[in-house]
C-alpha cells in the first residue's frame, strides 16, 4: 500500500514537472506576440532578457556584470532588458535599487509581478538568459553563469554582432 502511494505521488510530481518544459521557451522558438509587445521588441536588434529575482544568490553577481557590460554594446544592434520577478513590487523595487551603491542598472527592468513573463518563457532555473531576434529565441543561458560578460560577448559574436 506504502509503495502504491509512493507511486502515485511520483507520478503526479512526473507530470508537474513535464508540464512546466512543454511550455518552456526553446531555441528557435518564435516569441508569442503578447510578450513581444509587452517588451516593445525592436526585431532588428538583438535583444538581451535576463530574468531575475531578490531571492536568487547568483542574480546578485550577475546583474552587475551585465549593467557594466551595456553601455559597452552598440545600442543600435542590442538592447538588454531585466525582468524583475519578484510578486512583491517593493520587495522587486528595494532590490532593484540595492545595486545604486555600484552604479545601478544600466538597462531597462520590467516588473513582472503578475508573473505572466516568466510563464511565457518557462525557465528552469535563475537567473536565465534570453538572446531574441527577428521574433525567435536564439540563445539561452538557465543558472549561474561564470564570467557572465565574456560569456556574451561570445554569444553576440555567434548571432553577428559586431
Amino acid at each position: 500500500m506504502m509503495e502504491s502511494s509512493m507511486l502515485s505521488r511520483l507520478f503526479v510530481l512526473c507530470i508537474l514537472f513535464s508540464s512546466f518544459t512543454i511550455n518552456a521557451l526553446e531555441i528557435n522558438d518564435d516569441v508569442p506576440p503578447e510578450v513581444a509587445s509587452v517588451l516593445e521588441l525592436d526585431e532588428n536588434k538583438i535583444t538581451i532578457i535576463d530574468f531575475f529575482a531578490s531571492w536568487c544568490v547568483s542574480c546578485r553577481v550577475e546583474l552587475p556584470e551585465v549593467s557594466a557590460l551595456t553601455p559597452q554594446l552598440d545600442s543600435a544592434q542590442v538592447d538588454v532588458i531585466g525582468i524583475n520577478v519578484d510578486e512583491e513590487v517593493q520587495e522587486g523595487l528595494e532590490y532593484i535599487q540595492s545595486f545604486d551603491a555600484t552604479g545601478g542598472l544600466n538597462f531597462r527592468v520590467v516588473m513582472d509581478t503578475e508573473q505572466s513573463l516568466i510563464e511565457a518563457f518557462g525557465p528552469l532555473g535563475m537567473p536565465a538568459l534570453y538572446y531574441l531576434h527577428q521574433g525567435k529565441v536564439k540563445a539561452m543561458h538557465l543558472g549561474a553563469v561564470a564570467n557572465i560578460s565574456a560569456v556574451i560577448r561570445d554569444d553576440l559574436n555567434k548571432l553577428g554582432y559586431r
